[in-house]
């Protein structure tokens, strides 16, 4: 059984920082995952693809972000991949009226959805009215969440210090139906992985079973 995940990694160009991802695909049984804020330009994709490991398949954001800022890496023999949209400021909304299936969002949101999701500083309402009027209208809500409940800091010292709720992973009630055992684990370092998928189709995996849409939301996706 095979996991999604995703992780800001913030630069993937360093030797170190390809073992690290390495070592998370294999010791967290990730076969999709979306690499965020990787900053990999065109140039080095090849190498740093070799990295990684030429094993895994991969599709990037460089065509339409200079510097590259996501990446989608998936082992071909555990889930087929279709791109549909690949644009750094796709609407919700937009993406919404075309998924009729199991839909999971997940990413770097750059907002929050509640008053409780930030601490160290305050948030008004018209600051969290936008994202919670687009996953209404996209009727996607949070599924159940293991580990740190803030997943971003400003690493700063004692009073000058915030903490906030932007990463999560969002569902729709199809997915919801299909997958009822899903959870999300969100690790150290900005990691996320989201477990038990595939356990109501008594182990089939995606490239033989039912059609998964997963949309990997990087931090330029503020426009909702």
């Amino acid at each position: 059984m095979a996991n999604l995940g995703f992780w800001n990694v913030r630069v993937s160009n360093s030797p170190n920082k390809q073992r690290d991802i390495r070592w998370y695909l294999h010791n967290n049984n990730i076969g999709l995952v979306g690499l965020m804020e990787t900053r990999v330009r065109t140039c080095s994709i090849n190498k740093v693809h070799e990295g990684i490991g030429t094993k895994w398949s991969l599709i990037t954001d460089n065509s339409t972000c200079e510097g590259g800022r996501i990446w989608v890496v998936w082992d071909d023999g555990v889930f087929q991949v279709d791109v549909v949209h690949c644009e750094a400021q796709e609407s919700l909304e937009n993406i919404h009226e075309l998924i009729q299936e199991p839909w999971i969002v997940c990413g770097d949101f750059n907002n929050i959805l509640g008053y409780d999701e930030i601490i160290g500083s305050v948030v008004t309402e018209g600051e969290i009215k936008g994202f919670l009027e687009c996953t209404a209208h996209c009727e996607l809500a949070d599924i159940p969440t293991q580990g740190a409940f803030f997943t971003w800091s400003n690493k700063q010292e004692e009073h000058g210090r915030r903490f906030t709720r932007i990463d999560r992973v969002l569902v729709n009630m199809e997915s919801l139906m299909a997958f009822p055992d899903t959870n999300t684990k969100f690790c150290l370092k900005g990691c996320l992985i989201i477990t038990h998928v595939l356990r109501n189709y008594g182990g089939l995996i995606p490239r033989e079973g039912i059609a998964l849409n997963t949309l990997i939301c990087g931090e330029v996706m503020r426009s909702f």
